[in-house]
């Protein structure tokens, strides 16, 4: 990337200042509880937080890297089929809110694990989960480490390890002094941020190029706008079915089961509230995507003569919208700061989210049954718990940069373990007649496809779904004939049908999580019912509603054929 322009002072200055306030809020919140040191405050906030710092830190959480990086460059070279997943949060959302919420809420959980064993009535399913979300998170949380990493070396030649060193450390230290609230309000800044950030980059860059109506118009003639690709092939990610259905599942794994967001869920004074910060995250999160995908087309719009990647002007599909940034809108002094400022943020406050729950998880599921402590030694454990995971996820970025796609990295991560999670998770909200043996069996083989699908695709890699870029527009055009004809030969070629497992392993990423969700759920439901099903005493607060109220009913009328049974026996033994 030689010959962009560099960082400048008022760069540096908004850059810095959004790190010092995120780290300021840390540090107040850890000096005004001083004297609440307990897990309570910690990890739960008291369960005193606002609706609003709840919503707002629920949307910055899941709008990492992959949001501001990814989904521009999702735009720029796929086309716009990805925005429809904007309805799959929607669902999602929903469903979580009216289905996995209020049983959650009511049983006061701070590690949604929990549930797992007071279901099941199995320490081992319970254990299986939290470490399947230990593992989820860290693997996940390595590539949102290192997408902002790779930003900030893009635009400033500061090297990626030094930027990885210095985000990890800063969020590990806010959030294992100010936990929760601390937390909570540094997320609803980032958010701001994040806001602000892509704000400028559409704004900007459209009126750079005659307005929204151009900006459109180009991505039409570039055949960017696809919305309706309604091909059924669970192969390819770029059809309307796919996007839906795959991020739905994705996103309720994360709304509806994912300790990250429950256990803010769990930290409002009561369940209408809850819902309310879920319902209020919808429309925040819907906008935020929508202004990624839109900076996207912007970039479009700037570049469809000239692909940055195709001319060797970037290595890496996620450095297209800092690029942009630099090479676009370095003349207002400050908008590359806070653009880049824009994804620290939305790494911040993914990670300070991640690292406050896996302390949660590992303190209730793993250490609370092994340690007798006071409140305050509690406490000063699960602070050191998340930090000890701020520096491992610190070196796991350090090989995240082999991944390739930030988004295509994320979201198949979070499907190899989350939508196992899901099925179990589901599969002991709505039937009652599972088991411990299914939950247990059921999770193992659906993370165990999971893995094996994700590891396979690795090796066999996976066809290009890249639309045609063009350099001719470039000025270095006439120098690289060969490089152009190179790409377009390579990129664009016909796809070979795979045969046998090569089939498989080329499942599209969006997929993988309702693999797991329907491995997990068909084996456990089978295997409940061939092992006897759930004889144990049935707490309704263990299911959903609906549920519930059904299992009830027929408990009564099963204790009225049996009082039925009763009373002609006695009258016949009367004298």
């Amino acid at each position: 990337m030689d010959g962009t322009p560099k960082f400048g002072g008022v760069d540096y200055a908004v850059l810095a200042a959004m790190l010092s306030v995120s780290s300021g809020i840390g540090l107040f919140f850890a000096w005004r509880d001083r004297r609440d040191q307990s897990n309570q405050s910690f990890l739960l906030g008291n369960r005193q937080l606002g609706i609003m710092p709840v919503s707002l830190s629920m949307m910055a959480s899941l709008q990492s890297a992959t949001t501001v990086l990814g989904y521009p460059a999702e735009m720029y070279y796929r086309g716009t089929q990805f925005w429809v997943a904007i309805f799959g949060l929607a669902i999602s959302n929903v469903i979580a809110a009216e289905v996995f919420l209020p049983v959650f809420y009511r049983l006061e959980l701070t590690s949604v694990n929990s549930y797992l064993e007071r279901r099941f009535d199995s320490t081992a399913v319970r254990l299986l989960g939290s470490l399947s979300f230990i593992v989820n998170t860290m693997l996940y949380m390595g590539v949102v480490l290192y997408g902002p990493s790779l930003a900030l070396e893009s635009v400033t030649g500061f090297p990626v390890w030094s930027s990885i060193m210095v985000i990890g450390l800063i969020c590990t230290l806010y959030t294992s002094l100010g936990g929760m609230k601390a937390v909570v309000w540094t997320d609803a800044f980032q958010m701001s941020v994040m806001l602000l950030g892509m704000l400028g980059v559409v704004i900007w860059g459209a009126s750079l190029v005659g307005g929204f109506g151009n900006v459109w118009a180009t991505a039409v003639n570039g055949g960017r706008v696809q919305f309706f690709n309604t091909q059924l092939d669970i192969h390819h990610s770029g059809s309307l079915w796919t996007v839906l259905f795959g991020t739905t599942f994705v996103w309720l794994a994360s709304y509806g089961t994912s300790q990250t967001q429950v256990q803010r869920f769990c930290s409002v004074s009561s369940l209408k509230k809850a819902k309310t910060a879920i319902y209020i995250n919808i429309p925040g999160v819907m906008i935020n995507i929508s202004l990624s995908c839109m900076a996207g087309l912007v970039i479009y719009a700037h570049y469809a003569d000239c692909d940055p990647l195709k001319a060797g002007k970037i290595s890496n599909p996620d450095q297209l919208v800092p690029y942009f940034v630099m090479k676009i809108m370095n003349s207002v002094p400050g908008l590359p700061g806070l653009f880049v400022a824009c994804v620290f943020s939305s790494a911040l406050s993914t990670l300070s989210s991640g690292f406050n729950s896996l302390a949660a998880v590992t303190w209730e599921d793993f250490l609370v049954r092994h340690l007798r402590l006071t409140s305050r030694q509690e406490a000063f454990v699960t602070k050191f718990v998340a930090a000890l995971y701020g520096v491992l996820t610190i070196g796991l970025a350090f090989v995240a940069g082999s991944v390739g796609s930030i988004l295509k990295a994320a979201f198949a991560m979070s499907g190899a373990l989350s939508g196992p999670l899901l099925g179990v998770f589901t599969m002991g909200l709505l039937f009652p007649f599972s088991n411990k043996k299914g939950a247990l069996i059921g999770l193992l083989l659906g993370e165990a496809m999971c893995l094996w699908v994700v590891v396979g695709g690795l090796v066999y890699g996976s066809p290009s779904d890249d639309l045609p870029t063009s350099i001719e527009g470039c000025e270095e055009a006439a120098s690289l004939p060969a490089l152009g004809g190179h790409f377009n030969a390579s990129m664009h070629r016909s796809p070979v049908e795979p045969q046998g497992l090569v089939k498989l392993y080329r499942l599209s990423y969006l997929f993988v999580p309702v693999l797991g969700f329907a491995v997990t759920m068909t084996t456990g439901i089978i295997l409940s019912i061939v092992t006897g099903g759930n004889g144990r005493t049935k707490d309704s607060d263990l299911y959903v509603k609906c549920v519930a109220k059904r299992m009830m009913e027929c408990e009564e009328h099963a204790q009225q054929l049996e009082d039925l049974k009763v009373v002609p026996q006695q009258q016949g033994d009367a004298p």
